[in-house]
Protein backbone atom coordinates (compact mmCIF):
# COMPACT_ATOMS: atom_id res chain seq x y z
CA UNK A 1 0.00 0.00 0.00
CA UNK A 2 2.71 2.60 0.80
CA UNK A 3 4.29 2.15 -2.64
CA UNK A 4 1.01 3.07 -4.39
CA UNK A 5 0.74 6.28 -2.36
CA UNK A 6 4.27 7.28 -3.30
CA UNK A 7 3.56 6.62 -6.97
CA UNK A 8 0.30 8.61 -6.81
CA UNK A 9 2.10 11.48 -5.07
CA UNK A 10 4.82 11.55 -7.74
CA UNK A 11 2.20 11.50 -10.51
CA UNK A 12 0.27 14.33 -8.79
CA UNK A 13 3.41 16.46 -8.48
CA UNK A 14 4.25 15.80 -12.13
CA UNK A 15 0.72 16.75 -13.24
CA UNK A 16 0.75 19.95 -11.14
CA UNK A 17 4.16 20.90 -12.54
CA UNK A 18 2.92 20.32 -16.08
CA UNK A 19 -0.17 22.49 -15.50
CA UNK A 20 1.91 25.33 -14.04
CA UNK A 21 4.39 25.09 -16.94
CA UNK A 22 1.57 25.22 -19.48
CA UNK A 23 0.20 28.30 -17.70
CA UNK A 24 3.55 30.13 -17.54
CA UNK A 25 5.14 29.23 -20.89
CA UNK A 26 2.65 31.15 -23.11
CA UNK A 27 3.21 34.36 -21.13
CA UNK A 28 7.04 34.22 -21.35
CA UNK A 29 7.36 35.98 -17.99
CA UNK A 30 6.93 35.15 -14.33
CA UNK A 31 3.27 35.41 -13.45
CA UNK A 32 2.46 35.26 -9.72
CA UNK A 33 -1.30 35.55 -10.12
CA UNK A 34 -3.12 32.34 -10.88
CA UNK A 35 -6.58 32.45 -12.39
CA UNK A 36 -7.66 29.24 -10.66
CA UNK A 37 -7.14 30.90 -7.26
CA UNK A 38 -9.70 33.57 -8.14
CA UNK A 39 -12.23 30.96 -9.31
CA UNK A 40 -11.80 28.99 -6.07
CA UNK A 41 -12.31 32.16 -4.03
CA UNK A 42 -15.51 32.96 -5.93
CA UNK A 43 -16.86 29.48 -5.22
CA UNK A 44 -16.03 29.68 -1.51
CA UNK A 45 -17.47 33.16 -0.98
CA UNK A 46 -21.14 32.61 -1.74
CA UNK A 47 -22.28 35.57 0.41
CA UNK A 48 -20.03 38.01 -1.46
CA UNK A 49 -21.13 40.06 -4.44
CA UNK A 50 -20.13 38.22 -7.61
CA UNK A 51 -18.65 41.47 -8.95
CA UNK A 52 -16.78 43.84 -6.59
CA UNK A 53 -18.85 46.86 -5.53
CA UNK A 54 -16.37 49.41 -6.88
CA UNK A 55 -16.43 47.66 -10.28
CA UNK A 56 -20.25 47.87 -10.35
CA UNK A 57 -20.10 51.59 -9.44
CA UNK A 58 -17.53 52.21 -12.20
CA UNK A 59 -19.62 50.32 -14.78
CA UNK A 60 -22.81 52.16 -13.84
CA UNK A 61 -21.00 55.49 -13.98
CA UNK A 62 -20.76 55.20 -17.77
CA UNK A 63 -23.37 57.85 -18.62
CA UNK A 64 -26.42 56.19 -17.05
CA UNK A 65 -26.88 58.51 -14.06
CA UNK A 66 -29.93 60.25 -15.60
CA UNK A 67 -31.79 56.95 -16.11
CA UNK A 68 -33.74 54.94 -13.61
CA UNK A 69 -32.07 51.54 -13.66
CA UNK A 70 -33.27 48.00 -12.97
CA UNK A 71 -30.05 46.19 -12.03
CA UNK A 72 -29.27 42.48 -12.24
CA UNK A 73 -25.78 41.15 -11.39
CA UNK A 74 -24.83 37.65 -12.48
CA UNK A 75 -28.49 36.63 -12.64
CA UNK A 76 -29.48 37.98 -9.19
CA UNK A 77 -30.47 41.22 -7.52
CA UNK A 78 -27.66 43.29 -6.02
CA UNK A 79 -27.06 42.90 -2.28
CA UNK A 80 -28.60 45.56 0.02
CA UNK A 81 -25.17 46.97 0.96
CA UNK A 82 -24.37 47.68 -2.70
CA UNK A 83 -27.80 49.25 -3.28
CA UNK A 84 -27.23 51.53 -0.27
CA UNK A 85 -23.84 52.57 -1.67
CA UNK A 86 -25.35 53.29 -5.10
CA UNK A 87 -28.19 55.31 -3.55
CA UNK A 88 -25.66 57.35 -1.54
CA UNK A 89 -24.04 58.25 -4.89
CA UNK A 90 -27.43 59.57 -6.08
CA UNK A 91 -28.11 56.72 -8.47
CA UNK A 92 -31.71 55.82 -9.31
CA UNK A 93 -31.29 52.06 -9.07
CA UNK A 94 -33.72 49.35 -8.03
CA UNK A 95 -33.29 45.56 -8.02
CA UNK A 96 -34.39 43.94 -11.26
CA UNK A 97 -36.95 41.78 -9.45
CA UNK A 98 -38.91 44.91 -8.46
CA UNK A 99 -39.27 46.17 -12.05
CA UNK A 100 -42.13 45.37 -14.38
CA UNK A 101 -42.14 45.13 -18.17
CA UNK A 102 -44.73 45.68 -20.86
CA UNK A 103 -44.39 45.78 -24.66
CA UNK A 104 -45.78 49.35 -24.82
CA UNK A 105 -43.80 51.05 -22.05
CA UNK A 106 -40.77 48.80 -21.57
CA UNK A 107 -39.30 48.41 -18.09
CA UNK A 108 -40.63 50.53 -15.24
CA UNK A 109 -39.76 50.96 -11.57
CA UNK A 110 -42.23 50.28 -8.73
CA UNK A 111 -43.04 54.01 -8.81
CA UNK A 112 -44.02 53.84 -12.49
CA UNK A 113 -40.90 55.61 -13.84
CA UNK A 114 -39.57 54.36 -17.16
CA UNK A 115 -36.30 52.47 -16.59
CA UNK A 116 -33.40 50.84 -18.37
CA UNK A 117 -32.59 47.24 -17.42
CA UNK A 118 -28.84 46.77 -16.93
CA UNK A 119 -27.34 43.30 -16.71
CA UNK A 120 -23.77 42.69 -15.51
CA UNK A 121 -22.60 39.14 -16.16
CA UNK A 122 -19.66 36.88 -17.05
CA UNK A 123 -17.20 38.45 -14.60
CA UNK A 124 -13.74 37.00 -15.24
CA UNK A 125 -10.72 37.87 -13.14
CA UNK A 126 -7.72 37.82 -15.52
CA UNK A 127 -5.07 38.83 -12.97
CA UNK A 128 -4.76 40.70 -9.68
CA UNK A 129 -5.31 44.02 -11.46
CA UNK A 130 -7.39 43.10 -14.53
CA UNK A 131 -10.84 41.68 -15.14
CA UNK A 132 -13.42 41.48 -17.90
CA UNK A 133 -17.19 41.67 -17.64
CA UNK A 134 -20.08 41.64 -20.08
CA UNK A 135 -22.74 44.30 -19.77
CA UNK A 136 -26.03 44.63 -21.55
CA UNK A 137 -28.92 47.01 -21.31
CA UNK A 138 -32.44 47.01 -22.59
CA UNK A 139 -35.31 49.48 -22.41
CA UNK A 140 -37.67 46.47 -22.43
CA UNK A 141 -39.33 47.01 -25.78
CA UNK A 142 -39.53 44.20 -28.30
CA UNK A 143 -36.57 45.69 -30.18
CA UNK A 144 -33.79 47.57 -28.47
CA UNK A 145 -30.80 47.03 -26.30
CA UNK A 146 -27.07 46.52 -26.67
CA UNK A 147 -24.26 44.50 -25.15
CA UNK A 148 -20.61 45.24 -24.44
CA UNK A 149 -17.54 43.46 -23.20
CA UNK A 150 -15.53 45.72 -20.88
CA UNK A 151 -12.03 45.51 -19.46
CA UNK A 152 -11.62 46.69 -15.88
CA UNK A 153 -8.42 47.80 -14.17
CA UNK A 154 -7.83 47.72 -10.43
CA UNK A 155 -5.81 50.30 -8.54
CA UNK A 156 -5.78 49.64 -4.79
CA UNK A 157 -9.35 48.84 -3.78
CA UNK A 158 -10.95 50.69 -6.70
CA UNK A 159 -11.84 49.36 -10.13
CA UNK A 160 -12.05 51.56 -13.22
CA UNK A 161 -13.40 50.82 -16.69
CA UNK A 162 -10.79 50.47 -19.42
CA UNK A 163 -11.90 49.65 -22.95
CA UNK A 164 -15.42 48.54 -23.84
CA UNK A 165 -16.25 46.79 -27.09
CA UNK A 166 -19.77 46.56 -28.45
CA UNK A 167 -20.72 42.92 -28.95
CA UNK A 168 -24.28 43.21 -30.21
CA UNK A 169 -27.09 45.70 -30.84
Amino acid sequence: MPIRWKRALKQGVAAASLLLALYWIPTWRFQPEFAFVFRATEVLCKSCNPIPDSAVVALLDQGRSQWHTCLKIEGADPLPALLARLHSLDRKIVPFSQCTRSDETGFSTPGGKQAMAVFLHDWRRVSLTKATVSTSESPGFILGGAGWSCDLLRSGDLWSVGDCRMEWI
